[in-house]
């Protein structure tokens, strides 16, 4: 188990909206700046792929955060007298187009890419220095 959370990647679009992805124990997160996040706090990623765009889905996490709790993370209310509201996104979600991709942890997005979490377009690895 580890003691923080782990900053994988950071997106800047071309819109101008910034999106983060960290690992948490075992699960895997997208934050994000963006309005299309409709007053999210997270969305617990399932999988994403890397094109042009985020193409990501998974589960949407309102009036939520993390706490480590006995050495691993949980998620708990922002508001305690609010409960946690879930939401899964029924379809794959989009972003505008990438405009900078930085790799913050490249042996940990590398086990996202081996645990089948993130996948990349072959034609992108090079644009992202991702290879």
């Amino acid at each position: 188990m580890r003691e923080e959370k782990l900053l994988v990647f950071e997106v800047e679009t071309k819109s101008g909206s910034d999106y983060s992805v960290y690992k948490y124990d075992d699960m895997c997160v997208l934050k994000s700046s963006s309005k299309a996040f409709n007053g999210a706090d997270f969305v617990v990623i399932n999988n994403l792929y890397i094109d042009e765009k985020l193409n990501f889905n998974g589960k949407v996490y309102f009036n939520a955060q993390f706490e480590l709790y006995e050495k691993k993370y949980r998620i708990i209310p922002r508001n305690k007298l609010k409960k946690v509201l879930t939401s899964n996104l029924d379809s794959v979600q989009k972003t505008t187009k990438i405009k900078e991709l930085d790799l913050k942890n490249k042996k940990e997005f590398n086990n996202l890419v081996d645990d089948k979490i993130i996948s990349i377009d072959e034609k992108y690895l090079e644009e992202y220095d991702l290879d």
